[in-house]
């Protein structure tokens, strides 16, 4: 899920918004996964930019809590077995 020829044109969706994505997501990585993701982070980028860049992947925590919540107490079931 995480690999792509270099042709392919999922190599130019970089826009940042949330939206359904090909690859694997860091939610769906195993904790070494995720270890192995952030340690490329931080070899391929300057220190600054590895910090600035794990800033925005935290960003997304705290609205992805706050959107469980208020799923969960939504009056349609559908929306409340989503926010599991």
């Amino acid at each position: 899920r995480a690999t792509y020829d270099l042709a392919h044109e999922e190599r130019l969706n970089w826009a940042f918004t949330p939206v359904s994505r090909n690859g694997l997501p860091l939610k769906d990585m195993t904790l070494e996964q995720h270890a192995a993701a952030h340690a490329l982070l931080q070899t391929t980028m300057s220190s600054q930019g590895y910090h600035k860049a794990n800033a925005v992947i935290e960003l997304d925590v705290p609205r992805l809590v706050r959107l469980r919540s208020v799923l969960r107490r939504s009056p349609w079931p559908s929306l409340r077995s989503s926010a599991s």
